[in-house]
């Protein structure tokens, strides 16, 4: 998991993303929910959210095409795990 910037729509929704100094499109929304943590299990997690994305992104300089999963929690946004 990598710390990465988002750049959002007027409508909230990810236009694109700044991970290692390069920049990627948003060009799908695959998939998205949220997460609230195990707070049954660990006391404190109560207000620990997270909302997750799939994407399907390009990179902005070689056109290159991935699916990522991210997500925003309130420390800011992550790169979850690139998927085959």
């Amino acid at each position: 998991m990598e710390p990465l910037q988002a750049e959002l729509r007027p409508d909230g929704t990810v236009a694109g993303l700044l991970w290692r100094g390069r920049r990627y499109r948003a060009v799908a929304v695959l998939d998205k929910w949220r997460w609230r943590g195990e707070w049954w299990r660990t006391p404190g997690l109560v207000g620990h959210r997270r909302r997750y994305y799939r994407l399907s992104v390009q990179d902005a300089a070689n056109r290159q095409q991935a699916v990522w999963e991210v997500f925003q929690d309130r420390s800011g946004w992550t790169l979850s795990r690139e998927l085959d």
